[in-house]
């Protein structure tokens, strides 16, 4: 039985792969297996997978027959896995070469069931360095060792503040716990939002996991993929929400499953960060004119209640934001646009948020129009000028 299994799904990795395995075949740790499960590529991945493994046993290389997505590639791997601890690894990162030596002693000392680690970020596609360091701070944040439920509330609970990540590419996990929480996700086919599920799933499970976040060995290359900063247009977007829909559908079984207070809470703190996520996404991705198509979008996938509250979000953080600098916003300012938007998101009668979210919404909206009003209240020269249509919108719902 081999220490640790690294577990790569593949597709279309022609480009990123051979760096991926490189970092893997001069790690110090040689007793390790690199499951590697292509999932139906139609480049020259397989090839290059096999000519590695023709040149070290260690590298397995299974092959799915019809493209499955992501999850349920990670699945086979796992489900395949022979080592004592199992680790995933995207095929378009790497590892640093002490990691699965660093990563092996810290579980062998302590015991735990889940181990995190930490991440070194590295910029692509042109996104800005301060971005890629401002993402590593987030992610590397040692919360020390957790027993019992605080395994899972500190990662998922919103009032513990998300003290860690959900990232499961940066845990190292016992191999019966991985393969048990596999087999009760069942076979789901997941393109979105799979990290939190498969997180979810498996701290639910673990009775106590450790943090070794100063081991920076995860190399994730920030605006590849998934990850990048390419624009968003409002069909893409759209299809996007629904990815993340499936997600939280497959969330919700599994909690209805196996019923706790403990998973209910966790389960309302995933869906509200992750929705976060997604809205930050139309924010920061997509055109001008292209939002309201792709926001009506993501309220028919999750619901007026949350678009709305999403919005409201926006504008209740940029009049802050002028609030505290002195700066004052124009009169074409997109905040005032948002809040208009948020008022034709308004729920309607036919939403069936629940009474949790509605009471969510409608406190992010009077924190919004507080701000709003608070910078009318200031009477700057450049608001005292706006337009009728423009002060409208400072107006409440």
């Amino acid at each position: 039985m081999p220490t640790v299994s690294i577990v790569i799904p593949a597709y279309n990795a022609e480009p990123y792969i051979p760096q991926c395995l490189d970092s893997l075949l001069t790690q110090s740790l040689k007793d390790l297996e690199i499951v590697v499960v292509d999932d139906f590529s139609t480049d020259g991945t397989v090839s290059v997978i096999q000519s590695y493994s023709a040149h070290d046993t260690r590298i397995r290389l299974i092959r799915h027959e019809r493209n499955r997505g992501r999850q349920q590639a990670r699945r086979t791997g796992v489900m395949a896995a022979q080592g004592k601890y199992i680790l995933l690894l995207d095929n378009d990162d790497e590892l640093l070469p002490d990691t699965c030596m660093l990563l092996t002693q810290r579980m062998e000392t302590t015991g735990v069931d889940v181990l995190h680690y930490g991440i070194t970020v590295v910029a692509e596609a042109g996104l800005p360095e301060t971005e890629a360091k401002a993402f590593a701070a987030g992610i590397n944040t040692d919360v020390g060792r957790r027993e019992g439920e605080m395994v899972m509330r500190c990662v998922f609970d919103e009032a513990y503040g998300y003290a860690q990540d959900w990232r499961i590419t940066q845990r190292i996990i016992r191999s019966s716990l991985f393969k048990d929480a596999f087999e009760r996700m069942g076979d789901v086919r997941l393109d979105r939002g799979e990290d939190a599920y498969e997180s979810f799933v498996v701290l639910s499970l673990a009775k106590s996991s450790d943090t070794l976040d100063s081991c920076k060995g995860y190399v994730y290359h920030y605006g590849r993929g998934d990850s990048g900063t390419s624009s968003l247009f409002a069909r893409e977007y759209g299809r996007i929400c629904q990815q993340f829909l499936a997600s939280h559908e497959a969330l919700a079984r599994y909690v209805h499953g196996n019923p706790s207070q403990l998973l209910h809470d966790c389960y309302c703190g995933c869906v509200h960060e992750n929705l976060e996520l997604i809205a930050n996404e139309w924010l920061n991705r997509v055109p001008a004119g292209e939002r309201h198509g792709a926001m009506r979008a993501f309220a028919r996938s999750f619901g007026y209640t949350e678009a709305s509250r999403e919005l409201c979000r926006f504008v209740r953080d940029r009049a802050y934001e002028f609030l505290t600098t002195g700066e004052v916003p124009s009169r074409n300012d997109p905040m005032y646009r948002w809040w208009s938007m948020a008022k034709s998101f308004a729920p309607r009668r036919s939403d069936a948020s629940s009474k949790a979210s509605f009471l969510r919404y409608e406190k992010t909206r009077k924190d919004a129009q507080l701000h709003l009003n608070e910078l009318r209240r200031r009477d700057h020269p450049s608001l005292a000028k706006l337009s009728s249509a423009c002060k409208a919108k400072l107006k409440g719902f």
